[in-house]
């Protein structure tokens, strides 16, 4: 199918290059020729319909880099804290500790506790609907050992430290990790699994310490 020809200066189908150029022409008319498409009048609602979509993709594409980008900043970040990063590592140390890395340290922390928070809940999903029927060490979304087995930021109030550590201590006491996925370890990783609990159980109970001191 052939294409029509595109009027200049006159007010038939307006090209369009851009967003703004489309949208000025809009204003102005329901139809709009826009280059690249295979359909040279594209209405209003199917401009729109496309543009948004654009939109979506580039916004899981933002959302798919962040993700990527997380773990490897973090690991980088935490090592120069510790000096173990090549180069001038006291710079590091100030790069970590400064005020910018403060507020990029409690953004990122607070993605990977809504990352682990969605991870928890399939797990005991699955679980409870029996789709996981026989867990193993690796099916356990163990909390990672750079972060406080709480999810506690230095930001938050009495209210929502109390609400943490109180359900941390429901996932990770040992009698209750017991309770509730005992029947479902895996004979080969039982040991295993129930050993990391206690680890972790030992973790949060000085952690809570440590927040009652402080």
């Amino acid at each position: 199918m052939s294409m029509d020809p595109v009027p200049s200066g006159s007010n038939g189908y307006k090209s369009c290059g851009s967003h703004e150029t489309i949208f000025t022409a809009l204003r102005n008319q329901e139809t709009v020729w826009i280059p690249g498409t295979t359909r040279p009048r594209v209405l209003r609602k199917q401009y729109e319909a496309l543009r948004d979509e654009e939109e979506r993709q580039r916004t899981l594409e933002r959302e798919a880099q962040k993700r990527r980008e997380v773990p490897k900043f973090y690991d980088w970040a935490h090592r120069a804290a510790q000096g173990g990063c090549s180069g001038d590592s006291a710079k590091a140390s100030n790069v970590f500790l400064g005020g910018v890395w403060q507020a990029r340290r409690v953004q990122i922390q607070e993605r990977m506790e809504t990352d682990w928070e969605l991870k928890w809940t399939q797990f005991t999903d699955r679980v409870r609907a029996n789709e996981l029927c026989t867990v193993h060490h690796t099916d356990v979304p163990w909390i990672p050992s750079s972060c406080r087995v709480t999810w506690i930021f230095d930001t938050d109030d009495v209210a929502t430290r109390k609400r943490k550590i109180h359900a941390a201590m429901l996932r990770w006491h040992p009698d209750k990790f017991v309770a509730a996925f005992g029947g479902a370890l895996a004979d080969d990783d039982r040991e295993k699994i129930l050993e990391e609990v206690n680890l972790t159980a030992s973790r949060l109970f000085k952690e809570v310490e440590e927040l009652r001191k402080a």
